[in-house]
């Protein structure tokens, strides 16, 4: 309840560092003390709304127990960074008073791939001929406020899980597929996906990818700076080259499976089909592989601050989500994964909240 755990929501505020205290000791465990923030509107420049002159209002708030960092794969670890944990050189080079030298932060950033396979059909899709997605005297929204209709779904028609012949212990793989234009994410995609009503989609997603090589690197020691973020996708250096490889041919199988499915089961019902990506000229393994170097994407960052045993080197959380070698600091969110899912990664971050309060 309110009453027992009282909890305050403030907008318009930027975590700019966690707070240590300075009465600590050489040989004594740094001990999080509270919060310094900014006041102010759109301070982060990944706001397209802020300006040089943003500057904000300098507060701090003191816990009496603990600071909690929710702050996602790529805050969190800028705010440690800007905190003094991080790697030391890159903290010394922004002239960042290192409270502990932590290797590990802003490493081991990891992402699924994404890809589609867009096919044109004759004519338009019956189940949504009708909509017009929201516009005024959209008959599916009618039928949606009488609980019928096509809006009652989220507008896949079907899923499934597959394991590709390059993949470990689990499946790699989740492909799933509806009616409407999608070729990722960017600037008026919606309306794109909504234009017609005869496109289908695959959407193969590639989990457990071998890549552990992104990063999350400081680009300034001010808070308001975006940092550089490099998933260092297909990474091709001579020792990497294998592990780009499996991922390239596990989603290449991925597309190739999408592409049958259109071959062999939708034409029964539709009459014949046109692929519009990545369209039947990229024929050969190779030109697919091409293809996904050059338009995969993902949107589910995940472990640049890694849970690991106190000998790791890596490890930034221990086993009940704090900090290494920090007193009442943790962290609860995607970002403590060791490697990313195969599934939602809602699910895990769901199981992290509600498990993490129980084991601190």
């Amino acid at each position: 309840t309110a009453e027992k755990y009282p909890l305050e929501i403030r907008t318009g505020c930027l975590a700019t560092r966690v707070l240590f205290d300075e009465n600590s000791g050489a040989n004594t465990t740094p001990r999080a003390i509270g919060v310094e923030f900014l006041e102010g509107e759109s301070l982060y420049k990944a706001d397209p709304r802020s300006t040089s002159s943003t500057i904000g209002t300098k507060h701090r708030a003191l816990v009496s127990r603990e600071v909690i960092l929710a702050a996602g794969a790529f805050g969190t670890p800028q705010i440690l960074k800007l905190s003094g944990v991080g790697p030391k050189g890159e903290l010394e080079r922004f002239g960042i008073r290192v409270v502990k030298d932590m290797q590990g932060v802003g490493t081991n950033l990891q992402d699924r791939y994404e890809i589609p396979v867009v096919t044109k059909i004759q004519g338009d899709f019956p189940i949504i001929e009708k909509c017009t997605y929201g516009k005024p005297g959209d008959p599916c929204l009618e039928e949606w406020k009488h609980r019928r209709g096509p809006y009652l779904s989220n507008g896949l028609t079907v899923g499934m899980v597959k394991k590709s012949s390059l993949a470990d212990a689990d499946p790699d793989l989740f492909i799933f597929g509806g009616p409407a234009f999608f070729r990722g994410y960017f600037p008026g995609y919606s309306e794109l996906a909504t234009s017609d009503k005869g496109h289908f989609t695959w959407a193969v997603l590639k989990a457990h990818t071998h890549n552990l090589d992104g990063t999350v690197m400081l680009t300034s020691a001010d808070p308001r700076d975006v940092p550089d973020i490099n998933f260092n996708y297909f990474t091709t250096t001579p020792d990497e080259t294998q592990v780009a490889e499996r991922d390239l041919g596990a989603i290449a199988e991925g597309l190739d499976f999408a592409r049958r499915i259109m071959d062999d089961v939708l034409p029964v019902v539709t009459g014949p089909l046109e692929e519009a990506s990545p369209g039947r000229h990229l024929a050969s393994t190779e030109q697919v592989k091409e293809f996904i170097r050059n338009e995969a994407w993902g949107h589910h960052a995940s472990c640049s601050c890694p849970i690991g045993g106190d000998g790791d080197p890596k490890a930034v959380l221990d086993s009940r989500f704090r900090v290494q070698t920090r007193e009442y600091l943790s962290a609860l969110h995607i970002s403590h994964s060791l490697f990313e899912t195969q599934g939602p990664t809602s699910k895990g971050s769901w199981q992290t909240f509600d498990a993490g309060p129980e084991i601190q």
